[in-house]
C-alpha cells in the first residue's frame, strides 16, 4: 500500500511572499505618487507660462516719413509754426495665444528736445499673434501755431539744415476705469526718430506703465 507523502510549506515561503507583496504595492503607490507629481507639474508649468505670454508688452515702433512747416527758411523764422508729421506706427504682439491692440482714445505727439510741436489721434490699431505680421497705420500729426523757444529754434533750424533733425515720438494710451473694466495706461515713447528713417520700425520703442488720461492734440492748421 502506497503511502500519502504530504508537503508542508515551511514558514520563510509565506513571510517571504507576504514581503514580495508589501513591495509590490509599496512600488504601485510610489508610482502613483510619482506621475500624480509629474502632472500637477506639468498642469502648474502650463498656467504659469499661459500667464506670463499673456502678460507680455506688445512690440511698439514708430517712424517718420516726411514732415512740412519746418524750413528752415521758409518757416523758422515765424514766431509761430504749424508743422505737420507723416508717421507710420506700427504694433506687433510678443505673446502665443493672444494679438495685440491700441485701442480708440490714444494719442500720438511729436516733440523736439522736450518741446511739444505736433499731435494726432490714433486709429485703433490690432495685430494677431505672435508669428504673424505685425499691424501698422499711417499718422498725420498736426501743431497749430506752436511756438517754440529760441534756444530750441535755433537748434532746429541748424538740425534742418542739415537734415540732422531728431524727434521724439511718444504714444499715450490712456487708463481705462469703468465698471466692467480697468486697464492701466502707457507711455510708449520712440526716441530720436530721423526723417525718411523707415529703418525705425525695426527700433523698439520704451513702454512705461502709468495712469494717464486722455490727451487734446491739436486740429490741423486752416
Amino acid at each position: 500500500m502506497m503511502g500519502v507523502f504530504r508537503v508542508q510549506a515551511e514558514p520563510y515561503d509565506d513571510e517571504r511572499g507576504s514581503c514580495c507583496g508589501f513591495r509590490h504595492v509599496q512600488k504601485n503607490k510610489l508610482r502613483r505618487y510619482f506621475v500624480a507629481f509629474v502632472l500637477v507639474g506639468l498642469v502648474f508649468g502650463a498656467v504659469v507660462c499661459f500667464v506670463y505670454d499673456g502678460a507680455r508688452e506688445p512690440r511698439y515702433s514708430a517712424a517718420i516719413a516726411s514732415v512740412s512747416g519746418l524750413d528752415p527758411a521758409r518757416d523758422l523764422g515765424r514766431a509761430a509754426l504749424d508743422p505737420e508729421f507723416n508717421l507710420t506706427l506700427r504694433i506687433a504682439s510678443r505673446s502665443h495665444t493672444r494679438g495685440a491692440c491700441v485701442d480708440a482714445g490714444a494719442a500720438l505727439l511729436v516733440s523736439y528736445r522736450g518741446v511739444p510741436l505736433a499731435g494726432a489721434p490714433v486709429p485703433r490699431l490690432c495685430a494677431r499673434r505672435m508669428g504673424a505680421a505685425g499691424a501698422a497705420a499711417p499718422v498725420a500729426a498736426w501743431g497749430a501755431a506752436v511756438r517754440v523757444p529760441g534756444f530750441a529754434l535755433d537748434a532746429l533750424a541748424g538740425d534742418m539744415r542739415r537734415g540732422a533733425a531728431a524727434f521724439d515720438v511718444t504714444l499715450v494710451v490712456p487708463s481705462v476705469q469703468r465698471q466692467d473694466e480697468s486697464r492701466q495706461g502707457k507711455l510708449v515713447r520712440c526716441l530720436a526718430r530721423r526723417v525718411g528713417d523707415a529703418g525705425a520700425l525695426l527700433d523698439p520703442c520704451v513702454v512705461i506703465d502709468v495712469d494717464t488720461a486722455p490727451v487734446a492734440v491739436p486740429q490741423p492748421a486752416a
